[in-house]
């Protein structure tokens, strides 16, 4: 529950039946026990995740499709079906693109890309929504990379299993933030890995602002908009075990350092 972010898919299975599928509007937030789980074993307290849910065009039983899920299903760790399509009695689980990808083309069309603009996330997010040329697919992937999700975090940490600042190696506490602006970007620069670092929260935003970058060396570099007294109160000091960046990130980077530099503006409007 605690690793759910807003933006992320999640599907509704009760009564051997997944009916509903909707966003997470929200991270998981400490809530009482539910009133229909009063007699159960669970904690007095416990984690709230807000999710706006509709249903599928096809409400189906995972069982009469096993042949195309049981493929899919994790084959370690937590899975939400058994090998016959019977459910398990964990509460969530995660599952991969590919298995929520096949559940939705089994559900039916649904355009749930443009859920995600209902989450108030950016309003570049129903620009990608609504654009007739761009494949449900990719619609989706693109939604999830600009909330720094998906294909695109699982591509950047693969490549960054570190915040270069902080040296905070938990990615559960980093944040996948494009290194070439969003809006300066293409739809294929916005999933490529090498267009984004892994970053502590505070490093991220600085980051996002331009108010700090980093030199072909993975030194630490910073805005002269940038009041130095952040620095100091943040025990900001220099790049954690600074590191050369790959060619492939350096392009971008290129980019994101003469912005920072006060080199080149990013155009309004």
């Amino acid at each position: 529950m605690r690793l759910v972010e807003p933006g992320d898919i999640v599907f509704s299975f009760a009564n051997t039946i997944i009916g509903h599928v909707g966003v997470a509007e929200g991270s998981a937030i400490p809530h009482p026990k539910p009133l229909y789980a009063k007699d159960s074993n669970w904690g007095a307290m416990g984690w709230l995740v807000p999710v706006a849910f509709e249903p599928l065009s096809r409400a189906f039983r995972p069982r009469d499709y096993i042949d195309v899920i049981g493929p899919l299903l994790p084959r370690v760790g937590v899975t939400p079906l058994l090998k016959d399509g019977r459910g398990t009695m964990n509460y969530l689980s995660a599952i991969s693109d590919e298995l929520g990808e096949s559940l939705l083309a089994i559900g039916g069309p649904i355009d749930i890309a443009s859920r995600y603009y209902s989450t108030g996330l950016d309003a570049e997010l129903q620009e990608i929504a609504d654009d007739s040329t761009v494949s449900e697919t990719e619609k989706r992937q693109l939604l999830k990379a600009r909330v720094g999700q998906g294909i695109f975090r699982k591509k950047v940490a693969a490549r960054e299993p570190c915040c270069r600042v902080t040296g905070v190696t938990d990615l559960s506490l980093l944040r996948a933030s494009h290194i070439k602006p969003w809006r300066l970007s293409t739809n294929e620069e916005r999933l490529d890995g090498s267009n984004g670092l892994m970053l502590s929260p505070h490093i991220d935003l600085l980051f996002d602002q331009h108010l700090i970058s980093f030199g072909e060396d993975g030194s630490l570099l910073t805005s002269p908009k940038l009041d130095s007294i952040v620095l100091s109160q943040w025990s900001i000091t220099e790049a954690y075990r600074p590191r050369p960046f790959a060619i492939n990130q350096e392009k971008y980077l290129q980019i994101h350092r003469n912005l920072t530099l006060g080199r080149i503006n990013l155009p309004t409007g």
